[in-house]
């Protein structure tokens, strides 16, 4: 593996580990957040703008820098220009831009549509240079620990202690889940979308076939959010709220009449549809946390079959007798 690489894999390490203390601010508008996570969040929800992820960029005050030359190369500094086709808005109304952005296609910032990113962006295109890449993340945050021991060897406890407090924060992940369709988020969100969206999700679910397992839940979920930021409808693309012509009122009133287009007509089957739209998806933990209520039966293990009881057993007994 290269040095380069090895060094961009350091400095996202780096900034991993100092990932709630960093500060960023938003290249569309006066927003300032700690955290990367949050910053990407921001963006998709914000202003329904898709970046490439933050984890694969090595320097990111630089990659946001660039990304916010770009976005100001037109004809007067105070005016946005599109940093994928270049076109200026003439405009100091980034709604001007992020109109653009979503009638063009030009709502996905990354390497493939704005090449001059990928000086910042470790994208591996060989199994071998990613497994490298790996290995080196994995253990210089080894490493890292093995050393923090060795310096601190009586600070065990207290270490245990912080990572059992981080754990119960972690797993109230409820109170975080970001609504499907509007920007509520609560620990009740399934019954937000009942009561405002009047969509009952674990009933549709459950009524589809095709819905198998919790890989498929997590399919659905970012189908539905991706469709949504563009706000098109989720449902395929021949539906005709396709988010060059309607707004998100127009495509909740579409979705208020059409119930059945509230999620996608078929459940995608590539692996790139497991991976979360919305950084840290709460709704996707949820799921994953309780998968078994949202399907109608629960798939037998193979290894240990459902034996039958003593009483089905005589009760099969008296059939075959009648």
């Amino acid at each position: 593996m290269s040095s380069h690489l090895k060094e961009s894999c350091k400095r996202i390490l780096q900034r991993l580990q100092q990932k709630e203390v960093v500060e960023f601010s938003c290249v569309l508008c006066d927003l300032h957040v700690r955290g990367q996570d949050i910053l990407m969040q921001h963006l998709i929800t914000g202003h329904h703008i898709h970046c490439v992820h933050f984890d694969n960029v090595s320097d990111l005050p630089e990659f946001l820098q660039h990304l916010s030359q770009l976005l100001h190369r037109g004809s007067s500094l105070s005016h946005w220009s599109c940093p994928v086709c270049g076109e200026d808005t003439h405009s100091a109304d980034v709604e001007k831009l992020l109109q653009h952005s979503q009638q063009k296609g030009h709502a996905t910032w990354g390497p493939s549509s704005i090449p001059s990113l990928s000086k910042w962006c470790v994208m591996l295109d060989e199994e071998e240079g990613a497994v490298e890449a790996t290995e080196l993340v994995t253990s210089s945050a080894a490493a890292a620990v093995s050393t923090s021991a060795a310096d601190h060897p009586d600070d065990d406890d207290a270490a245990w202690e912080e990572m059992e407090e981080e754990g119960d924060e972690d797993g109230d992940w409820s109170c975080g889940c970001v609504c499907l369709y509007c920007d509520y988020a609560g620990d009740d969100v399934l019954e937000h979308l009942k009561a405002v969206h009047h969509f009952d999700f674990r009933a549709v679910v459950q009524r589809r076939p095709d819905v198998q397992t919790v890989y498929d839940l997590i399919r659905i979920v970012n189908a539905v959010r991706r469709a949504v930021a563009a706000d098109r409808c989720p449902f395929d693309e021949h539906c005709a709220v396709d988010g060059g012509h309607n707004d998100r009122a127009a495509l909740e009133q579409h979705l208020m009449t059409e119930h059945s287009h509230r999620l996608p007509a078929r459940v995608s089957e590539d692996d790139a549809g497991l991976i979360p739209v919305l950084p840290g998806d709460a709704f996707i933990s949820m799921l994953v946390a309780s998968d078994a209520g949202f399907f109608t039966a629960e798939a037998e293990d193979p290894d240990f079959p459902m034996v039958p009881t003593v009483q089905e057993l005589a009760a099969a007994a008296r059939q075959g007798k009648t």
